[in-house]
C-alpha cells in the first residue's frame, strides 16, 4: 500500500495529520489487537492494558486508505494482491519453482513490481524537484 498516505485525509501526515481520526482517538494496540478510546485527547498514549506499548492510532471511519485496507483483506483482489506481496517476498529470498504457480499469480507479480518501479521514479521526481526548488538551491544557482 504505498499510495495509502496519498489517500488519506491527513494530508500526507497519515493518520497522525487527520483531524477526525484524531478527534475519534481509538487506538488499536498491536499486541492483542484491543481497540480501546482514551477520553481525554490531549493525554500521551502509552500503551495498552496487556502491558504492550505498540499502539497505533485508528484511521477516520470515512477514511479512504481504510476502505482500500478492507477491501485488501476481504475480497478476491486483496487475496491476489497478498498473494504476489509473498511471492515476490520468497522468490527474493528462496528459489521458486513457479510450475506450481497459478498464472494470474505470476501476473500480479509482474505489476506489483511495475507499480512500485513507477511509485520510486514519481517519489524521486518530487524529491528532486523540491531540492531544485528549495530557497538554499536559488542561492547557489544566483551565485
Amino acid at each position: 500500500m504505498l499510495r495509502e498516505n496519498e489517500l488519506c485525509h491527513g494530508e500526507g501526515n497519515g493518520v497522525e495529520g487527520c483531524g477526525e481520526a484524531r478527534n475519534a482517538n481509538v487506538w488499536t494496540c498491536q499486541g492483542c489487537h484491543d481497540e480501546f478510546e482514551i477520553e481525554d485527547k490531549f493525554a500521551t498514549v502509552t500503551g495498552c492494558d496487556c502491558g504492550s506499548v505498540n499502539v497505533t492510532l485508528n484511521r477516520c471511519a470515512e477514511c479512504p486508505a481504510r476502505k482500500l485496507h478492507q477491501l485488501y483483506a476481504t475480497t478476491e483482489a486483496g487475496q491476489l494482491l497478498n498473494r504476489a506481496i509473498q511471492l515476490e517476498c520468497l522468490s527474493k529470498n528462496f528459489n521458486v519453482n513457479l510450475d506450481d504457480t497459478p498464472a494470474d499469480d505470476i501476473k500480479a507479480v509482474e505489476i506489483l513490481i511495475e507499480e512500485r518501479t513507477k511509485y520510486e521514479i514519481e517519489q524521486q521526481k518530487k524529491r528532486d524537484q523540491q531540492s531544485t526548488n528549495s530557497p538554499m538551491r536559488s542561492f547557489e544557482l544566483d551565485n
